[in-house]
Formats: structure tokens, C-alpha cells, sequence
């Protein structure tokens, strides 16, 4: 399933190199053959078409280098989707800030969440947890207007399918690793009674964690 804020990144790619449009057309049509090659991964878990996708950004990158600091992000995560977690780390090393200011230490706390799991580093990981929910709930401030005018839509499908509950699922996730279900559902109440937001969109949210099925949203 689609990561809320690797999501963004696909979304946000921005086409800001010189040079005739011929050039950034074919620039674009390798980008969405990546994507292509990510999402057939994401529904078969077949590790070459990450291999495909690695060798179609490294030819991007060596046919228009001044790309090379926001393609990392995407490089970061088809590594992490490969599980190497190591690599990502380091490809995010070299990413650029710009847009993606506030979304690279989350994906660094992501990555680091992984290598302490694999490592059994308890007290890291409880550390880490943490400081993902406070990174989510920074992010989210950001964007709290938009957020308010996506929870009035009167379709619930179209807030549930969208980025707004990815971002929930994945914030109210690392918060339940550290609390009780109990504890989530007050808080998703509190945010609908704050936003006056679709209240069948949040009787299908608390479902997610009564039933314990939110992960099918995670990767």
C-alpha cells in the first residue's frame, strides 16, 4: 500500500530543469515508467521491478545530474522498499531540502525505525516511535486548513481513498505504538468534533484500529 508521504513525493516531482521541452518530456516519461515499476511492485512484491525502477533513475540522473538531489528521495524509497534500509538512509543524506523540508526527517525517523527493529534496539525504537508522532503531528499543523476542507466532503470514499486518511492511519499508527486503542479513538473523536469533518469518513477510521486492520494501509 501507498506510503502517505513517498505518495507526495510522486506527486510533486517538480520538472524545474532547463533546456527544450523534448527534454523534459522524455525526462517525465522515465519518471512515470519509475512510478509504474513501484506500484507493480507494491501489488505483486516482485523485487525486479524495483531493480527496474533503480536502473531507470540512474539513467535519469546521469542524463540530467542537477536532478540528482530530489531524485534521492525517490531513490531512498524504492531502497526501502527493498529492505535496505542502510542505503535509503544514505540516499537521503544527499537529498535536497527545498519543498521537501518538513517530509525528509520523517522518512530519515522511518528509516532509522526499521534498522533499530532489525537491530532489537528497544529503547531506540520507543525514542524513535516518538519522534515520528511529533513529526507527523508538526506536518499536519502545516497543512490544517486543507485538511479541515477535505473532512467537510460529503462523500466518506473520497476522504478515505485519499492522501488526508494515509496521514492519519500513519500518525495515529506510531501513537497507538506507544499508547491504547482507547486513546486513539478519544483523540479521532476530538479531531471531528474540532473540524466538524464527515462523520462517517471517522466512524471508518476508528474501525481501522478497532479491527486492527489499519496496516493494510502501511508498508
Amino acid at each position: 500500500m501507498y506510503k502517505v508521504f513517498f505518495q507526495i513525493v510522486a506527486i510533486l516531482l517538480p520538472l524545474t530543469l532547463s533546456g527544450c521541452l523534448n527534454k523534459e518530456q522524455y525526462k517525465q516519461k522515465q519518471l512515470d515508467k519509475i512510478q509504474t515499476y513501484v506500484n507493480q511492485f507494491r501489488a505483486t512484491h516482485r523485487v525486479d521491478y524495483l531493480d527496474s525502477a533503480l536502473l531507470v533513475m540512474n539513467q535519469v540522473v546521469e542524463q540530467f545530474p542537477e536532478y540528482r538531489g530530489v531524485a534521492s528521495y525517490k531513490i531512498a524509497e524504492i531502497y526501502y522498499l527493498k529492505k535496505d534500509y542502510e542505503q535509503a538512509l544514505a540516499e537521503l543524506e544527499n537529498a535536497e531540502e527545498g519543498v521537501y523540508s518538513k517530509i525528509k526527517p520523517i522518512w530519515k525517523n522511518k528509516i532509522k525505525v526499521k534498522i533499530a527493529e532489525k537491530a532489537g534496539d528497544s529503547l531506540e525504537i520507543r525514542s524513535l516511535y516518538k519522534q515520528l508522532y511529533d513529526d507527523y503531528l508538526s506536518g499536519y499543523r502545516e497543512i490544517d486548513s486543507i485538511v479541515k476542507v477535505v473532512l467537510k466532503k460529503q462523500n466518506d470514499n473520497e476522504i478515505y481513498f485519499s492522501e488526508i486518511n494515509l496521514l492519519h492511519v500513519e500518525m495515529y499508527h506510531y501513537r497507538r505504538l506507544l499508547t491504547d486503542t482507547e486513546t486513539i479513538l478519544a483523540s479521532i473523536d476530538s479531531l471531528q468534533a474540532a473540524t466538524q469533518g464527515n462523520e462517517r469518513y471517522f466512524e471508518r477510521l476508528k474501525n481501522l484500529f478497532i479491527d486492527d486492520n489499519y496496516e493494510i494501509f502501511l508498508e
